[in-house]
């Protein structure tokens, strides 16, 4: 499933990146992350891991998910 969303930001595309990169930090932006917990160390990558809570259609779900590319 795709998300696209568009929004205009005076900042450099660069510190955009670095705070959507944030995995921890994805509640601040998506209204409907309850918690989000990173399951592995260091900047986000292929591989990293983590798992949120989501509240979607009317209750809270988990979903874990694996970073599988990242450019």
């Amino acid at each position: 499933m795709a998300i696209r969303e568009s929004i205009e930001i005076a900042r450099p595309p660069a510190d955009v990146f670095a705070y959507l990169d944030d995995l921890s930090r994805h509640g601040e932006w998506q209204e409907q992350i309850k918690s989000v917990h990173v399951d592995t160390s260091g900047p986000t990558r292929v591989g990293s891991k983590a798992t949120e809570v989501r509240h979607v259609g009317g209750r809270d779900q988990t979903i874990s998910y694996e970073i599988t590319e990242h450019n």
